[in-house]
């Protein structure tokens, strides 16, 4: 009885969905970032760390438009989740970088790792849908504000946030 009583209320207490943050604007995506840059996903590796899984992204830079580019011309970014054999974790707003194609992103290093800045605030991924410029995206899924203002505009053109970034980055 006792476990049928435990199952009741594990299935009627609410899940998170959403983690709550402050919004950011591009301005405060600069500010905070120690690098921003345009690359692709080479490897991935999800492993244990505690009591949590991550996931260790290895992207090649293509582009480096804020900050000092790697001398390798990788850099690994760490996000929060993943899978390790049968066991999965995620994290609700955190960035996901997809397995191909060009993002950009704004990372900071938290304990020595890249992160993304912002969550997945600080994460754009580069559509390259024929004809036109390529645009810029972001997947703000699992995000909820912490204030009741409205968003701030971003660039949806690739060529028009890489010049925004550039420029914001150069004023600092």
């Amino acid at each position: 009885m006792n476990r049928a009583v435990l199952l009741l209320v594990l299935l009627a207490a609410p899940v998170a969905r959403a983690t709550r943050v402050e919004r950011a604007s591009l301005e405060s995506l600069v500010a905070g970032a120690g690098l921003v840059v345009l690359g692709h996903p080479l490897a991935r590796t999800a492993f244990w760390d505690g009591g949590r899984i991550l996931t260790r992204v290895t992207l090649a830079v293509d582009e480096t438009w804020a900050g000092t580019p790697p001398a390798a011309g990788t850099l690994d970014v760490v996000l929060l989740g993943g899978i390790v054999g049968d066991l999965g974790q995620t994290v609700s707003g955190e960035a996901r970088i997809p397995d191909a194609g060009l993002v950009v992103a704004a990372l900071q290093q938290v304990e020595g790792r890249w992160r993304v800045l912002g969550m997945s605030q600080g994460l754009f991924e580069v559509r390259a849908e024929r004809p036109g410029p390529p645009t810029v995206v972001r997947r703000l899924d699992g995000l909820a504000w912490l204030e009741d203002t409205a968003p701030a505009a971003f660039p949806e053109r690739l060529d028009a946030l890489r010049q925004r970034v550039m420029d914001l980055a150069n004023a600092r």
